[in-house]
């Protein structure tokens, strides 16, 4: 789980006659008019760059939209949560294959569906869930690693609060196809996992009625971490031509943030992804000191 006015600046210049003292007129050269100063930039929507971050995370929140059921109805090794381990409040309810399934049970290798109703569910992410998910799962040898999903959500919508403090209030529906691979070596867990919403997938945008509609593209997240502490070493996301319809205009997220952990856990920021709108530069948006998405805004930024 956004227009910029233009300023348009006009100029007039008058010719200038030069008369000649000393007994008449003399018909002299007239000097060229001064040359008129730039036009004044357009201004930047002070929303503008709240609406950048809004792009960056819509991807991650219609995953977690779709994806949902796995997302909170498991732990860390895939065993079954009951709804009061999923939800702070609110409710949830999973079901496998169309049935029941003990809690505490693994997700079984072979290809599954399971499946998760949100009811006001707060989840441990802080978002308020309500709608349904549907994680269509194929895991060859283990339910771990080598799994391809294709993931649903059905009029899942979704109460958060963005990286700018904003509150969210978003609807998504459609279907994403989900991938994750991990590897372990010398006390590390590094991991990928990609999702490419499908073409036509929608996130609504509640409180202004606004519809983004997923185009083409993807979203990879991938990270080390160390699994004694639990702790980051490495964080990245990378946005691969992801492209949105909003309000006629196309939008394109492309490039890689990282976020490095050293001693103490001292996060390091490195990279951006830019936003274009229409084709023309709109945005750079990057992590920030804090590790938050951020945003610099150079163009005009859809209102969604």
């Amino acid at each position: 789980m956004h227009k910029s006015p233009t300023l348009r600046v006009m100029f007039a210049g008058a010719l200038i006659g030069t008369i000649a003292a000393c007994g008449g007129s003399d018909d002299g050269a007239v000097p060229p008019p001064p040359a008129p100063p730039p036009p004044a930039p357009a201004p930047i929507d002070p929303l503008a760059a709240q609406r950048s971050v809004a792009f960056a995370e819509a991807p991650f929140a219609f995953n977690e939209m779709a994806a949902a059921s796995v997302f909170f109805g498991t732990d860390e090794t895939v065993k079954v949560l009951a709804s009061s381990d999923i939800c702070a409040t609110g409710t949830a309810a999973v079901n496998l294959d169309g049935a029941a399934v003990a809690i505490g049970a693994t997700l079984p290798t072979g290809n599954h569906v399971f499946a998760g109703t949100f009811s006001s569910c707060r989840t441990l992410s802080t978002s308020t869930l309500t709608g349904t998910s549907n994680f269509s799962y194929s895991a060859p040898s283990t339910i771990l690693t080598g799994i391809t999903a294709t993931a649903t959500a059905s009029a899942m919508r979704r109460l958060a609060t963005s990286s700018t403090g904003q509150a969210v209030d978003w609807t998504g529906t459609g279907s994403g196809l989900y991938t994750f691979n991990e590897a372990v070596a010398n006390g590390e867990s590094a991991y990928a996992a990609t999702f490419v919403p499908a073409n036509g997938a929608q996130l609504v945008n509640n409180a202004t009625g606004t519809t983004l509609t997923f185009v083409s593209g993807e979203l990879r997240e991938s990270g080390v971490v160390n699994i004694a502490s639990g702790a980051f070493v490495r964080y990245d996301v990378e946005y691969r031509s992801l492209t949105f319809s909003v309000g006629g205009s196309t939008v394109v997220l492309d490039g890689t943030l990282t976020k490095t952990f050293g001693a103490n856990n001292v996060l390091t920021p490195t990279g951006e992804a830019q936003m274009r709108v229409a084709g023309a530069a709109a945005a750079r948006v990057f992590f920030n000191a804090q590790g938050a998405f951020s945003a610099d805004v150079s163009g005009a930024v859809p209102v969604w």
